[in-house]
């Protein structure tokens, strides 16, 4: 089976890499290093069934070759941090709904599996109930409460989604 982790160098991205390489699989990482680093995936750059790319899920063509040559998507990427957040709301909003417009769309093209992660948001945040029901806090959860449409009808994309907190 061949994997595509966006946000591949981050922290749970790189311990999935470990797993599924582990487990047999080949492994795509795609990562900007915005907030992952290359030190996570150092140890994994000599596998021969791991794949890395420094760039951004916004690089559409790119995206597009990777999905078509896997099995499986799990799209971990997004601007975070407390920080970050704090600074630019609205850049951060708008990223982590482009990246994931993207990828769903893409998957949906290429009628692949695709596995969508929101961070938890910390908890010193103000929790807030979103429009849809969803309980999110920062500007990842707000985000992943925007996607809320991607559950069992599978709003304009067309699949069926579970969401799970």
């Amino acid at each position: 089976m061949r994997y595509l982790i966006t946000g591949g160098a981050g922290f749970i991205g790189s311990h999935l890499s470990e797993e599924l390489l582990r487990r047999g699989h080949e492994v795509y990482v795609v990562d900007d290093l915005s907030t992952g680093s290359i030190n996570n995936i150092r140890h994994l750059k000599t596998h021969d069934r791991f794949h890395y790319t420094i760039d951004s899920c916004a690089n559409q063509h790119l995206m597009a070759e990777l999905v078509d040559g896997c099995d499986k998507i799990y799209h971990l990427a997004a601007a975070v941090g407390v920080k970050l957040i704090v600074e630019s709301p609205v850049r951060t909003i708008e990223t982590n709904i482009r990246l994931t417009e993207i990828m769903l769309n893409l998957a949906n093209k290429k009628k692949r599996p695709i596995f969508v992660a929101s961070a938890r948001p910390p908890s010193r945040l103000p929790v807030q109930r979103c429009p849809h029901g969803v309980r999110a806090a920062g500007t990842r959860g707000r985000a992943a409460g925007a996607g809320r449409g991607l559950g069992p009808r599978g709003g304009r994309y067309g699949f069926g989604g579970v969401a799970v907190r």
